[in-house]
């Protein structure tokens, strides 16, 4: 019989691939880049592995509860992801109330669960940006938009080899992660400054790319997390 585990890593696997759909030459996202218009199809890839990587994550929340309740689960069950600021001492009365009876019979469960969250470690954060995301989807206002205000300073070292520096439009923030970009005045010596654009989600301020694989990076270890604790 299959489990909602295995359904969680097959949507991961499905995720994946429409992931390597965006990020190549003659794509919706290079198109985005040459038009200045974020097309439906890219909307619509993008609305759907949000919709697959949160459904992954409340099948391993329904597995879980299927398998450790002391109750009867009631026919909703959310895996728990909490906002940044939110407090990792309210946190067992939210997973009991998301996943009720599971705490009961599986105390452990809650350090593992824990350990997810934005209050274990600021390299968590992405989750709650994941599900301010998610939310947004759900309201279909899924803010995919062009930004054109990035900033990066190109430079020659001494040993002859060029560097460049990409900053958010603040001209202050590095990205994570080089964006695929569509650059703008570049230098042709190689030296100075210029601007490029980008695609971003605008509510968390991050290049969708790199959000993207952050994110099914994220879950698939989450899924693996708690397949192995059971």
């Amino acid at each position: 019989m299959t489990t909602r585990f295995e359904m969680a890593g097959a949507l991961v696997e499905k995720v994946k691939r429409q992931r390597n759909e965006i990020g190549d030459h003659g794509d919706p996202y290079e198109d985005a880049l040459l038009t200045g218009v974020v097309s439906v199809e890219l909307k619509i890839i993008v609305k759907e592995i949000f919709d697959h990587l949160r459904s992954a994550l409340d099948y391993c929340a329904r597995e879980i509860c299927d398998q450790c309740s002391s109750v009867n689960p009631p026919k909703v069950v959310y895996f728990p992801i909490v906002s940044k600021d939110f407090r990792q001492s309210d946190f067992k009365s939210r997973v009991g109330k998301l996943m009720p009876g599971v705490l009961d019979s599986k105390p452990d469960l809650l350090a593992v669960l824990e350990s997810f969250q934005p209050f274990t470690s600021v390299d968590n954060n992405w989750i709650s940006d994941f599900a301010s995301l998610c939310n947004e989807n759900k309201h279909e206002q899924l803010s995919v938009t062009q930004c054109t205000s990035g900033y990066g300073v190109a430079s020659k070292a001494d040993d002859g080899i060029f560097r460049v520096s990409q900053f958010k439009r603040d001209r202050v923030t590095p990205f994570t992660r080089s964006p695929l970009m569509l650059l703008q005045n570049f230098p042709l010596d190689g030296s100075g400054e210029y601007t490029f654009t980008y695609v971003s989600f605008t509510v968390i301020d991050e290049e969708i790319l790199w959000f993207l694989d952050r994110s099914i990076s994220g879950i698939e270890h989450i899924i693996n997390e708690l397949k192995s604790k059971l």
